[in-house]
């Protein structure tokens, strides 16, 4: 509360001030040194904390109850002098009066980032979040920062996660535990999306066209939204061609592509009959469209008897064994 005004101690801080001591009026200690800003760690203020220059009896003497952790309050000069008075305090010749006196709490501070990375931790271990390149986490509202005592060793826990992988929504608590407690409880939501980088077609390409690598491009896209048909490796694309127009920039699936034609329907081709280790050629006519690999129906020209044969790379028939005339 770095911007409160000056008001009485204990009123600041809502709580009373510790029984005051014995030494009251027992007699004047040494010139004391005021102290500007006052870092406390525990979870009350002694005098030692206020002033310098105090025997250790004195010094010892608890004044007041400290600030919650993370917090800071501006002393009132009156309320100094008074606590003073009572204790016989005098200031040194060298003090020059009483300054501005701030008394900070130290804390350990945990902060937004933090629980938005735990939560991006626990998430990314749930099994039904797919495997991607990167997990997104966005929250429906950032945590503000919490402020613990400087010996609490708290821990960030996410406890009760529940996600919805169609939508990717989850909702659950951050706990901040440690030392055989919770010292608290933060609810947070939000959306998830397992992030994948997939190969995406750059340009429009037609069909019988065949895809290059120069065609490609790569975009991030939520993996929580895939199906399994669609591609991630380049390799399998580069080389194909499209059976139909594909929208570039979208994911590719396997049934938007095909092995490239080698034979059109109407080519004349080489038609190739093996018996045995003797290979026989004749002059043929496709009957359909074929690729690699692909059996098609073929006419020898001088016969004109139809035939299956499997397509080769180099855009031969190898005309199948016990294949006969329609």
């Amino acid at each position: 509360m770095k911007n409160i005004a000056p008001i009485a101690f204990a009123a600041a801080l809502a709580l009373p001030l510790l029984p005051a001591p014995a030494v009251i009026g027992i007699g004047v200690a040494d010139a004391a040194s005021p102290r500007e800003d006052i870092a406390i760690n525990g979870d009350r203020v002694y005098l030692g904390d206020l002033f310098d220059g105090l025997d250790a009896g004195q010094a010892e003497t608890p004044i007041a109850r400290s600030p919650a952790p993370g917090r800071e309050v501006v002393l009132d000069r009156r309320w100094v002098a008074q606590l003073m008075q009572a204790h016989g305090i005098t200031l040194d010749d060298g003090a020059g009066g009483l300054p501005q006196m701030t008394v900070r709490r130290e804390s350990i501070t945990i902060t937004g980032d933090a629980i938005l990375e735990a939560l991006r931790l626990e998430l990314s271990s749930q099994d039904s979040i797919p495997f991607g390149d990167r997990l997104e986490v966005t929250l429906d509202r950032t945590p503000e920062n919490i402020h613990l005592s400087d010996d609490a060793d708290a821990n960030i826990e996410i406890r009760d996660l529940s996600l919805d992988r169609s939508s990717g929504r989850f909702s659950g608590n951050a706990v901040l535990a440690g030392n055989d407690r919770d010292h608290a409880t933060i609810p947070v939501s939000g959306r998830a999306r397992s992030m994948i980088t997939i190969p995406v077609l750059s340009t429009r390409v037609g069909r019988r066209t065949v895809i290059t690598a120069n065609d490609l491009d790569w975009v991030e896209v939520d993996a929580m939204r895939l199906d399994s048909a669609v591609i991630h490796d380049a390799s399998s694309i580069v080389g194909m061609t499209p059976r139909r127009g594909i929208v570039p920039n979208t994911p590719i699936r396997d049934h938007d592509l095909a092995a490239p034609i080698i034979v059109s329907r109407g080519d004349r081709i080489t038609m190739i009959v093996r018996h045995g280790s003797l290979a026989l050629s004749a002059q043929g006519r496709a009957l359909e469209d074929g690729a690699r690999g692909q059996t098609i129906r073929v006419m020898n020209i001088d016969s004109n008897q139809t035939v299956e044969g499997v397509v080769d790379a180099s855009g031969q028939v190898r005309v199948l064994a016990g294949s006969g005339a329609s």
